[in-house]
């Protein structure tokens, strides 16, 4: 049974602890739950941010592993109680948000599975969680998230677009009718332009969505 190490304050200094946090996060990485478990339990802050030698941009191990569909370390991780399921990269992308784009539903199913994990976080440039599962047609994955009621169905992108809008330009019936199913779903909302899904629909020409929406 692992035990994790409680050492003292004089006992090691920050930049051991940032150096086994820098193993936890490769651990992720990489795929390694054994790695992963011996860098936590010798002292690693399971929260610490590392940069990347390639990008700059620094990330928790929960990020990496969440990102890299690792979902046997992402469920350890989460089981820790002073994980931060929210804290993602330098760039406020969520490890949600990152599992969503890369498609790796067990990941997403785990982490929304955590209750304060929130669905709703922005990444710098504005986007969030429902935004790019409707634009990358993660429809599987859009149907977890449309089940959470904390879910705000109605947030804007850039433009004042929301989901159901963004689903009308790409002509996606599938995920429209998933958001029409619920009941706080504002269909008459407009971008900046002011243009509602229905318009955007009917300019385009596709008809599955247009009929859709026509039904609201």
């Amino acid at each position: 049974m692992w035990k994790r190490k409680v050492f003292g304050f004089f006992t090691r200094s920050n930049i051991a602890i940032r150096s086994k946090t820098a193993q936890l996060v490769y651990a992720a990485n990489q795929g390694s739950l054994k790695s992963l478990k011996s860098a936590y339990y010798c002292g690693a802050d399971v929260n610490g941010l590392i940069a990347s030698s390639e990008t700059g941009t620094a990330y928790t191990a929960l990020y990496a592993a969440s990102r890299n569909g690792h979902s046997a370390l992402v469920s350890f991780l989460i089981s820790l109680p002073e994980i931060n399921v929210n804290l993602g990269d330098s760039e406020n992308e969520t490890p949600l948000f990152a599992a969503i784009e890369r498609g790796h539903i067990d990941v997403v199913q785990l982490l929304l599975s955590v209750p304060h994990t929130d669905l709703n976080l922005e990444r710098k440039d504005g986007c969030f969680p429902l935004f790019i599962a409707v634009q990358k047609k993660r429809r599987e994955i859009l149907q977890l998230l449309l089940a959470r009621p904390d879910l705000d169905i109605n947030k804007r992108f850039l433009g004042g677009y929301t989901g159901i809008i963004l689903s009308a330009l790409h002509g996606d019936a599938e995920s429209t009718s998933a958001l029409l199913g619920r009941n706080d779903i504002d269909v008459d909302v407009t971008t900046l332009h002011g243009d509602t899904a229905l318009r955007i629909a009917r300019y385009k020409s596709y008809d599955d969505v247009v009929r859709l929406l026509s039904r609201t």
